[in-house]
């Protein structure tokens, strides 16, 4: 794992009641989440971890951590090669770090559709939020934020047995010929009516139909991460609840666009999609 030090030696960046002191943890491998892993930070403040390539950034806020905390930041599956980190506490810089990308590895994924795809798809049923096409609701929430942070020191398997992956993280997707940009989740295939649980704790923030991923859960568990469960036979949850992380929150189905029974699960960081493997195999918090 590609570790390097946040060395804060400019002083004139800093005020004189506080220095921070951060180790980078993270692996190089765009599409994955990384940390800062800091001591010395300042609970009453707030912390953003910008990303930089050539051409955009993305932006993570992290409010009011703990004196020793991690800040997650992710980084985009289609960036590649330098990158610049940034870290700011009340809009002063604190550091910059140069991190090399190297591209995820994927495999090309072939789908293809009847008619009919399966017996569990509704045929023409709209999405519960009103909206015929799910893409730009889905976007919208994925983008939501809420300054509390609920989750555990590390996430859990949303299946209890069933592991065997059909579809990793970052695969290119054609369906029917034409190309479907890349798997934003990872598909685990397991008997329909498999209990699937919250793989941290969190609050519901959709709970229904989508024309693309049939019955869908999404959480919310704050500082901008979001857990997706999607093609549910059964969804056991309502927005606005508050679950716990091990509470069943539906169960696998092949609802939705979909060739057969399997869970699809999708991690997103302030709407950047990462390898969901690789966030329930990090520890989250100190």
């Amino acid at each position: 794992m590609l570790r390097a030090a946040l060395l804060v030696s400019l002083l004139i960046l800093l005020p004189l009641w506080g220095i921070e002191h951060c180790k980078l943890s993270y692996d190089g491998v765009s599409g994955h989440l990384g940390l800062l892993k800091c001591r010395g930070l300042s609970s009453n403040s707030t912390y953003r971890v910008v990303l930089k390539n050539h051409s955009s950034e993305r932006v993570f806020t992290h409010f009011h951590p703990q004196r020793v905390d991690y800040l997650p930041f992710a980084v985009p599956r289609w960036w590649s090669g330098r990158v610049f980190l940034y870290l700011y506490r009340d809009g002063y810089l604190l550091a910059k770090v140069p991190l090399k990308v190297k591209k995820l590895k994927v495999r090309v994924s072939r789908i293809r559709f009847g008619k009919h795809p399966h017996p569990e798809v509704e045929k023409g049923k709209k999405s519960t939020d009103g909206k015929g096409f799910q893409y730009p609701s889905v976007r919208r929430l994925l983008k939501t934020y809420t300054p509390v942070r609920f989750y555990e020191r590390r996430a859990i398997p949303p299946l209890e047995r069933y592991k065997y992956i059909t579809t990793p993280f970052g695969s290119e997707r054609y369906i029917n010929g034409v190309y479907h940009g890349f798997h934003k989740g990872v598909d685990f295939a397991a008997p329909r009516g498999t209990p699937v649980y919250a793989i941290l704790s969190g609050r519901v923030i959709y709970a229904g139909w989508m024309p693309l991923t049939g019955k869908t859960v999404i959480i919310d568990h704050g500082w901008g991460l979001m857990s997706l469960y999607a093609h549910l036979s059964e969804v056991d949850v309502k927005r606005g609840e508050f679950v716990r992380q091990g509470e069943v929150i539906g169960k696998v189905g092949s609802t939705g666009r979909s060739t057969g029974y399997h869970l699809h699960l999708g991690v997103y960081l302030n709407d950047t999609a990462v390898d969901p493997l690789r966030v329930i195999k990090l520890k989250l918090r100190p």
